[in-house]
């Protein structure tokens, strides 16, 4: 297939060929491949290895630039450091392959199966994996900028210190997967499922997160300044010392969240759900806390104005309108 002819920002969409066919150019490229050796491997570039068994493989610094590697059997291949910018892996599995420090910017690894690969420190700017299989991958360091996944699978997946700045992770399954100090500033998050995730000091500032789910995900210290979280489900979510200020928070599901310290100052929470949340410390100075339900909500020492605190029962009545102070 033709990259070239393939719209930009869009999945390859491939139609697979019979299967006699199939066999029969996998087959040719084995042959050729096995008369070449190990040179031929390393100067790939360009090269036209769709449907080609390379399981196993040793293929570390090989040049497959721009290589056409559709439906390609890359398992457990060793690609560290391999050349791949703006290969086509569209379907190809690279199930438990080794490509740390491999070279993937603008490549296509849409529908590609990449359960428990070692992409650490990975470059992968521009990089497309529509509805990619990540679970349990590596992509500890790896720069992600601008990378489109939407729906991909990325549950339990090590992203800690990515940069995913400005990258598209709609809808994608992020179940337990280790964000810790990740840079996604930016970044598209909605609809996404992150419960259990770890977020710890996660950069997520202008981050669009809004009908996100992240049930019981760890927050602390995380940027969430300016984040677009509306009807974000945050239930039992631990986001003690997390900067939320000026954070849209509108309908969102704060039930039984720890909010410590947090900084919410010109946060939107109108009609937000604060049910038995933990307030301690938490700085409200100008939120909009309109028909918030805190019902249960501990505010002990919250602060409501800058440089005040007010000390509240730990049950109160919801607030029907803005007001400031609260009206506890």
């Amino acid at each position: 297939m033709n990259h070239a002819d393939q719209p930009a920002g869009e999945p390859a969409k491939l139609t697979a060929p019979a299967e006699p066919d199939e066999a029969a150019a996998t087959a040719r490229a084995a042959a050729e491949l096995n008369k070449l050796g190990r040179a031929a491997l390393t100067e790939l570039n360009a090269a036209d290895l769709a449907y080609t068994d390379f399981t196993g493989a040793d293929l570390i610094a090989a040049d497959l630039n721009r290589a056409d590697l559709t439906y390609a059997k890359l398992s457990y291949a060793r690609l560290n450091a391999a050349e791949l910018s703006h290969a086509n892996l569209n379907g190809a599995d690279l199930t438990e392959a080794r490509l740390c420090r491999a070279d993937l910017n603008g490549a296509d690894l849409s529908n590609a199966n990449l359960s428990g690969a070692d992409l650490c420190w990975a470059r992968m700017s521009g990089v497309r994996l529509h509805e990619a299989i990540l679970s349990q991958a590596d992509l500890s360091g790896a720069d992600l900028t601008e990378a489109k996944l939407p729906g991909a699978m990325l549950n339990k997946a090590d992203l800690t210190d990515a940069v995913l700045t400005k990258a598209n992770l709609s809808g994608a399954d992020l179940w337990g997967a280790l964000l810790s100090r990740a840079n996604l500033r930016g970044a598209g998050l909605t609809n996404a499922d992150l419960p259990g995730a770890d977020l710890y000091g996660v950069r997520l500032r202008y981050g669009h997160l809004a009908e996100a789910t992240l049930i019981e995900a760890n927050l602390e210290r995380a940027d969430l300044r300016s984040a677009n979280l509306h009807q974000a489900n945050l239930r039992m979510a631990q986001a003690a010392d997390a900067d939320l200020s000026y954070a849209r928070l509108g309908q969102a599901d704060l039930r039984k969240a720890n909010l410590e310290r947090a900084k919410l100052g010109g946060a939107e929470l109108p009609d937000a759900n604060l049910q038995s949340a933990n307030l301690r410390g938490t700085n409200l100075s100008g939120a909009d806390l309109s028909n918030l339900d805190c019902a249960g909500i501990d505010v002990r020492q919250a602060l409501l104005n800058a440089g005040a605190a007010v000390t509240a029962p730990s049950a109160v009545a919801a607030p029907s309108a803005v007001a400031d102070p609260l009206p506890f």
